[in-house]
C-alpha cells in the first residue's frame, strides 16, 4: 500500500509517522509538511491501493483542501480534524472520509484504521481474486431485475 500523507509539524503528527513506520508494512509512504506540495502530488497519478492520511493544521488548511476536493476523490482518506468542535467536523465531511476523527484521538486509533484499510485494499486489488457477490448468489447491494418463473 501506498500512505500519502499531509503531516504539518506537531508532536501529534510525529507520533503517528512513528507509530506508521513501526506498524504498517506499506511499499511507500510519502509524507508531506506543507498543504501546496501535498496538492501538488495528488496531481500525478496514484496506485490502485494508494491511501490519503490527511491532518490539516488549522481552518484555513481545511478550507482549502475543501476548495481542491476533486484531487481527494477516488481514494481512502482519514482526516484528523484540527477540532472536535461540530463545525469543523461537519466542514469536514465535504471531504468525504472514510474515517473522520479529530486530535483528540489515540493516534493508535488512526494507524488501527490505516490498517484495515490497506487489508480492504489488498483484497480488492488481488489478481485472480472475484469480485464480491460473484460467488454464484445474487448480490444483496442490488435488486435481483430477472422475472422469477
Amino acid at each position: 500500500m501506498e500512505i500519502v500523507c499531509y503531516l504539518p509539524v506537531s508532536p501529534y503528527c510525529t507520533e503517528i509517522l512513528q507509530r506508521l513506520r513501526l506498524s504498517l508494512p506499506f511499499t511507500a509512504l510519502e509524507t508531506f509538511e506543507s498543504l501546496a506540495p501535498f496538492l501538488r502530488r495528488l496531481l500525478r497519478p496514484s496506485r490502485l491501493d494508494t491511501c490519503l492520511l490527511i491532518i490539516p493544521a488549522d481552518h484555513t488548511d481545511l478550507d482549502c483542501l475543501l476548495d481542491n476536493v476533486e484531487l481527494l476523490r477516488d481514494m481512502p482518506l482519514v482526516l484528523v480534524a484540527p477540532d472536535p468542535f461540530s463545525q469543523t467536523l461537519a466542514k469536514s465531511h465535504r471531504l468525504r472520509p472514510r474515517f473522520l476523527t479529530d486530535r483528540d484521538a489515540d493516534p493508535e486509533e488512526v494507524v488501527s484504521v490505516l490498517y484495515r484499510i490497506q487489508e480492504r485494499l489488498k483484497r480488492e486489488n488481488s489478481p485472480g481474486e472475484e469480485p464480491k457477490g460473484s460467488e454464484g448468489s445474487p448480490r444483496l447491494d442490488r435488486p435481483n431485475l430477472l422475472p422469477h418463473n
